[in-house]
């Protein structure tokens, strides 16, 4: 095989079947191209495919292993889709976003489908978390299909990089509102663009491929807003590359699906009001300028690389192990050595987009799927860069999934493929640093099981803190033996107690910090107001606790230390 230099881009990068974007722009459908006969082997077509299934199995046994270890408890933020997946059960609840927000409908999602778990196997944190778990492993083939459709005969290190990637490691359970579908949404709208795009080349107008991207962008924002990048990206790609007259007729046929796909959105608007389209357009609250310039300037220096540690889902860790500066740094080198690579291409990106008549001609242009992918990525580190929302939690950058495993992956094949012996040598060690030093951390999750709780140590500051998971069932056993049913606590332990009892001890975190701007579900809050006899249960370096024990009527309460925490029980009496 010939070999080629960078910036080089027609040359296909895998040395595997060409890009059906570039195939379809040369003149060429993609329906043309060879494919496998039709008497193929399934017992060869698993040969073909083994080392992939291989890695699916040792993924889903170690998700298993980080499941059933360091994450077998829920944090709060998982116990509200909990409960919410309680009330699908008990009380034929059907929730259209997560409680209390007028966004996020992927925690409804998640709900209904832990609901189906918990009607099989019983309410559990096991139960819960086990969707996420199997969105992974989903996630997982749709990029090795997604890989393979488009010619990279390295699909499986792009699946094996995306699989054992350090940030990933507590998100392959996590149930936090839409997060664990994410990934899929975006991956499902690349590939159904990918094939709309191809297909336009000919100046064609595919509606069944332009309804389904339309139906996938309305679930997408529905699901999690975080999307909003992706779809603003292709939507340029789109505009900048193909004939307007093309693009026009191609809308009417996404807005009729996105209007089907947005269902949700439009009835809780009629039923509720605007608040979800107030969300989406941006025209409530929004950070500061000086949140989004510090958020821009701290992007890639902090924010960045907090990703890379094994519990990256509550906060940015102040202290970075060297093994995380390690793999951040070789991910941004292998994914700049795709750029380096591409740069040629991507430089006549650039310049379409800034020409006027770039979709005023009739002569189809075309991107390459890895420019399309690098588009993306830029796209959503801009976007956080302007977000003082990134520089709250790393989770905001789950949106960068699968796509930062594909470019890593993709960008080592590079190297690997080159004439120069050093480049080899270079992409083969990028690419074993990566799966090393991710296997490391996932080996590390299987290890004792904690909780973050964030816990207010003094008047106007808060901080992350681990709780073990065990101090929650010490908890539970203290108010069961005192007969106490309804409890005050922060928001953090308020909806973990709730999951625990399933709801047979009711909480409120009303007049303790932290609490949400808005109550998640006030009929605890209600239940609780009226009880005559209420508990009260803080973290023990909750700055509240000292201020409680001295003031009338709790300092007459009997301390109870339970782990972690600390359980205020009222005197007896009949409520």
């Amino acid at each position: 095989m010939t070999r080629s230099s960078p910036g080089e881009h027609a040359r296909h990068p895998l040395g595997a079947q060409r890009d059906p974007i570039r195939h379809a722009a040369a003149g060429v459908h993609t329906d043309s191209a060879p494919r496998p006969p039709a008497t193929t082997d399934t017992r060869s077509a698993l040969r073909k495919h083994a080392p992939f299934l291989a890695l699916l199995l040792v993924a889903a046994a170690l998700y298993t292993g980080v499941l059933l270890t360091s994450e077998r408890a829920v944090d709060a933020d998982e116990a509200v889709v909990g409960i919410m997946a309680r009330h699908v059960l008990t009380r034929g609840a059907r929730p259209i976003f997560y409680y209390g927000q007028a966004y996020g409908g992927g925690g409804a999602i998640e709900a209904y489908l832990a609901a189906v778990g918990f009607s099989a196997f019983g309410v559990s944190a096991i139960a819960l978390k086990a969707v996420a778990l199997l969105c992974s492993l989903v996630g997982l083939v749709g990029t090795y299909a997604f890989c393979l459709r488009y010619g990279r005969e390295r699909a499986l290190l792009c699946t094996a990089v995306l699989a054992l990637m350090t940030p990933l490691v507590a998100w392959h359970t996590k149930m936090r509102g839409g997060y664990a579908a994410l990934p899929l949404f975006q991956l499902a709208l690349l590939w159904v663009f990918c094939r709309w795009y191809a297909e336009t080349a000919a100046n064609a107008v595919p509606r069944r491929w332009a309804i389904a991207f339309g139906i996938l962008a309305g679930a997408s924002i529905y699901n999690q807003p975080l999307v909003v990048p992706c779809l603003l990206t292709l939507a340029l790609v789109a505009a900048c590359t193909r004939p307007m007259a093309c693009v026009l007729r191609s809308l009417t046929w996404v807005a009729s699906g996105a209007l089907i796909g947005s269902t949700p959105i439009l009835v809780y608007t009629l039923r509720e009001g605007t608040g979800a389209l107030r969300f989406l357009t941006g025209l409530g609250d929004g950070p500061t300028l000086y949140q989004r310039l510090r958020g821009a300037a701290l992007l890639l220096p902090s924010h960045l690389p907090s990703l890379f540690v094994q519990q990256n889902v509550d906060g940015h860790a102040r202290d970075l192990p060297l093994e995380a500066w390690l793999e951040y740094a070789v991910v941004v080198g292998l994914t700049l050595t795709l750029v380096l690579y591409r740069r040629n291409e991507l430089t006549a990106t650039v310049r379409r987009m800034l020409s006027r008549h770039a979709a005023t001609t009739s002569t189809p242009r075309s991107f390459s799927s890895e420019t399309i992918i690098l588009l993306i990525i830029a796209s959503h580190l801009a976007a956080s860069s302007l977000s003082a929302g990134a520089g709250l939690s790393p989770r905001y950058f789950i949106a960068l999934f699968p796509f930062l495993a594909i470019t890593t992956g993709l960008g080592a094949a590079e190297l690997t493929l080159s004439t120069t012996r050093w480049r080899r040598r270079l992409g083969a060690a990028g690419a074993v640093a990566v799966l090393a030093l991710g296997s490391l951390s996932h080996l590390r999750g299987l290890g004792d099981c904690t909780v973050t709780d964030v816990v207010l140590v003094e008047p106007g500051r808060f901080e992350s803190q681990r709780t073990a998971s065990a101090s929650i069932t010490e908890v539970v056993a203290a108010l069961d033996a005192a007969g106490v049913r309804h409890v005050r606590a922060p928001y953090f332990i308020k909806w973990r107690l709730l999951f625990e009892t399933e709801e047979r001890i009711l909480a409120s975190c009303a007049e303790l910090q932290p609490q949400p701007p808005t109550g998640r579900f006030l009929e605890h809050d209600r239940a609780v107001a009226a009880a005559r006899r209420v508990g009260i249960v803080l973290n023990r370096r909750d700055h509240q606790l000292q201020r409680l024990e001295s003031t009338p009527p709790t300092d007459s309460y009997t301390r109870r230390e339970c782990g972690d925490f600390v359980v205020l029980l009222p005197p007896e009496s009949r409520e």
